[in-house]
């Protein structure tokens, strides 16, 4: 009867624990409940991503065509300037000396057509009258046309003095900003040697490179979002013109992006920053999930998944760019499988789940 007793006892406590654990394996195998979503494949507008510098639409480099010593230099780097202002003298000795025998060579081939000119009006008056013969009145008008030839011969070097002056005085073509010096004063001036950079403020264009097998995709007038890093600014942009040569760019094709800056930005932007140019072109499908659900661990990046057997794992994928709250992943998962969207409790590879 003990042994009976005894033995009762024994599967009495196995019972009880069997059941014990069966409650347990029950609660283990309900999981931890999460939110999921089925990935899916879209259909986006197709990118494409190029590198370019901002620079002013309008921008010049002042030179001069005379040779002589720099006197003066008005303005410096970061000057803003009107048209027509006084921006470098140059010393121009010659040209004022040249310019006094050029009033004086006017002077006298005034008085001497106003001499003329009097002769003329009489002996005209006397050959209408028929006191003054045929050969007197020809003579006179040769001699008219000769002094009013060689006034008008004077006032040209005028013109021509005065055009050397300007190149002695330069001034600004228009308003805008000074960009750049290039001499000081004392230094000596050349022909065509660069003085001065300045650009407009305010017209800002990109210049960009595409390479070959995209030169047909666009055409001026295309629209454009640019992105300039440096002051996180997304401007708008349309396409004005596309190089029809890479004669002097390489294998690619120079294009020129107009922006459309709205005030603050205007403001802010400056030539010479880093600009990321983004054009769409047709379709392709993507997969995009939300940026916040990104796992990043060191170098790798990845998505809570869901497994066939309802157990979440860490998917390890490449992904692709990012806009509007979402990332695109480029592998590393199919259309149709399961990710996690939310879940309340911390998750580790392996965990049973249960679905909302």
């Amino acid at each position: 009867m003990k042994n009976i007793s005894l033995i009762m006892m024994i599967f009495t406590g196995i019972l009880a624990s069997s059941c014990s654990e069966s409650e347990k394996d029950k609660t283990t195998q309900a999981g931890l409940k999460v939110k999921a979503a089925t990935i899916e494949i879209s259909s986006n507008p197709k990118a494409y991503d190029y590198t370019g510098i901002v620079q002013a639409q309008k921008q010049s480099t002042v030179a001069t065509r005379l040779m002589g010593q720099v006197e003066q230099i008005l303005v410096e780097k970061g000057d803003r300037v009107k048209k027509g202002d006084l921006l470098v003298s140059i010393r121009s000795n010659a040209i004022v000396a040249k310019e006094q025998q050029v009033e004086a060579g006017i002077t006298e081939a005034t008085a001497a057509f106003e001499n003329v000119e009097n002769n003329f009006k009489r002996i005209k008056t006397l050959y209408d009258k028929e006191s003054a013969t045929q050969k007197e009145f020809d003579d006179i008008k040769t001699q008219f046309k000769m002094a009013e030839a060689r006034l008008e011969a004077a006032k040209q070097r005028r013109r021509e003095v005065d055009e050397m002056l300007q190149y002695a005085n330069i001034r600004s073509p228009y308003d805008g900003t000074v960009i750049n010096k290039f001499v000081n004063t004392g230094d000596m001036a050349s022909p065509g040697m660069p003085l001065l950079a300045i650009e407009a403020p305010g017209a800002f264009e990109v210049l960009s490179r595409i390479p070959e097998s995209e030169m047909n995709l666009w055409s001026a007038g295309d629209t454009a979002v640019v992105e300039i890093s440096s002051v996180n600014e997304t401007v708008k942009g349309v396409i004005t013109n596309i190089s029809p040569s890479s004669k002097f760019s390489g294998p690619q094709y120079e294009i020129l992006i107009g922006l459309i800056p709205d005030d603050d930005q205007t403001s802010i932007v400056r030539s010479g920053m880093f600009a990321n140019v983004k054009l769409h072109h047709g379709t392709e499908e993507v997969v995009e999930v939300p940026s916040e659900l990104i796992v990043e661990r060191g170098q790798l990046t990845g998505i809570w998944m869901v497994n066939p057997q309802d157990k979440a794992l860490v998917r390890w994928i490449r992904p692709g760019r990012e806009l509007n709250g979402k990332t695109e992943i480029l592998s590393g998962v199919k259309s149709g499988e399961r990710y996690i969207t939310e879940h309340d409790a911390r998750l580790y590879d392996g965990i049973l789940v249960e679905i909302n």
